[in-house]
């Protein structure tokens, strides 16, 4: 199956300010990177969710995903974290999902998200392996090239796939199939109010890792809501 040709999710990452990062990105943290990419292969290996790691195996494009530790994990919490998000903001705002803005709101909340996901799962290890505190001299920016790799990854499968499926998506939750919108950098930067978006899902994470039970659709329909009909929000004049 190839990836679309139509959804280049760097161009909302790069509209926030996060440019992609290949993984020659100066990674010091070797007990950390050799922990998470043992764990890749063995989700690799395993025949759970075959069809959200289907892309690894067949396209070229996503070879630098293997190289960020835990991103298979990452993807597995994140694509449930997203369906069970999309499913409270269906029942709460029904009106949302069937907005044209909807596609840019998941997919600014779902960076968001994964840069969160990424950072904390990274301070979490380290305050249970005190052996490996040498991490914390490791710039952070290296964690956002890691959770760009994870979003850039999902929003490309969500392209392919849908978020519950292509017709799943338009059937129950009137979402169209209008993710190419993402690949126009010049219209994304149309809107303002993306960044706060993802800024909400990067605190969303953070309060997922402390108490699983955080109310993360919660903070996705606020931020959907605000994006979308909040003043300074929308069209850029």
């Amino acid at each position: 199956m190839a990836v679309s040709k139509t959804l280049n999710p760097s161009s909302l990452v790069s509209s926030l300010g996060l440019r992609r990062a290949r993984a020659e990105a100066g990674v010091k943290d070797e007990d950390y990177v050799s922990l998470g990419k043992t764990a890749n292969a063995k989700a690799l290996d395993s025949d759970a969710d075959e069809a959200l790691f289907r892309m690894v195996h067949e396209e070229e494009t996503f070879d630098h995903l293997l190289d960020v530790p835990f991103a298979l994990k990452h993807l597995r919490d994140l694509h449930a974290i997203m369906r069970h998000a999309v499913v409270v903001l269906n029942e709460r705002r029904e009106d949302l999902t069937h907005h044209m803005l909807f596609h840019h709101a998941f997919a600014a909340f779902t960076l968001g998200f994964a840069l969160g996901l990424v950072e904390t799962h990274r301070s979490k290890l380290m305050a249970l392996r005190p052996g490996m505190a040498a991490l914390a001299t490791t710039p952070g920016g290296v964690t956002e090239v890691w959770g760009v790799e994870i979003a850039t990854y999902y929003l490309a499968y969500v392209d392919v796939e849908g978020v519950f499926g292509k017709q799943a998506d338009i059937d129950l939750y009137g979402i169209g199939d209008a993710w190419r919108d993402l690949a126009n950098e010049d219209r994304i930067d149309q809107y303002h109010g993306l960044d706060r978006v993802a800024a909400a899902g990067r605190r969303a994470a953070r309060a997922w890792f402390d108490v699983e039970s955080a109310d993360v659709p919660g903070a996705f329909v606020d931020a959907t809501a605000e994006f979308i009909e909040g003043p300074g929000t929308g069209h850029a004049g």
